[in-house]
């Protein structure tokens, strides 16, 4: 670990241990420590990253060095749904994305209480729509999140239970 590093995680430890809720410290402040808390974390190296837009969403491929033809994660961040963004998250998402071998999309939806619920839903959607619109059939498609993260995909995909379409299983 860097000395760098040991100094960001020494001063997160201690303001973790003044329990910096989002009640106490307010929202924006709440923000600002996950983003910064983040620095502390590097991606892998080996992962390449390539911004790009979804109608007005900030999205991102993380593409591992080894990765199945097949395989697409639509990583959705956690934070409170009021918290996180890509960058906080990307650390993590690249871990899962080179540990899955699958190209992973992470993306920034909007947050509350800014865009109150269901307007991140509606983001959620919108990204899963785009993805499946543009993989087809030609992938199978994990969804994957941390926090409020793991329950925003669900729900977005109504619709394709709906049609009768089927989910198959994760490879092991």
């Amino acid at each position: 670990m860097s000395k760098t590093t040991s100094h960001i995680l020494a001063a997160l430890f201690r303001h973790l241990k003044s329990y910096p809720t989002v009640d106490r410290v307010g929202v924006d402040p709440y923000r600002a420590l996950l983003e910064k808390s983040a620095a502390a974390f590097k991606p892998d190296k080996s992962i390449q990253a390539k911004p790009f837009r979804i109608n007005s969403i900030e999205a991102q491929w993380l593409i591992p060095e080894t990765r199945g033809d097949r395989r697409v994660i639509l990583y959705v961040h956690g934070g409170g749904f009021i918290a996180g963004s890509m960058h906080s998250h990307r650390d993590l998402a690249s871990r899962i994305a080179k540990a899955c071998e699958g190209k992973t999309l992470i993306f920034n939806y909007r947050l509350a209480p800014e865009h109150p619920f269901p307007e991140g839903l509606a983001d959620v959607g919108t990204v899963y729509d785009w993805l499946t619109r543009e993989c087809g059939d030609h992938h199978d498609i994990i969804l994957m999140g941390d926090s409020p993260g793991q329950a925003l995909p669900f729900p977005s995909c109504h619709g394709f239970w709906r049609t009768g379409a089927r989910f198959r299983p994760v490879p092991s």
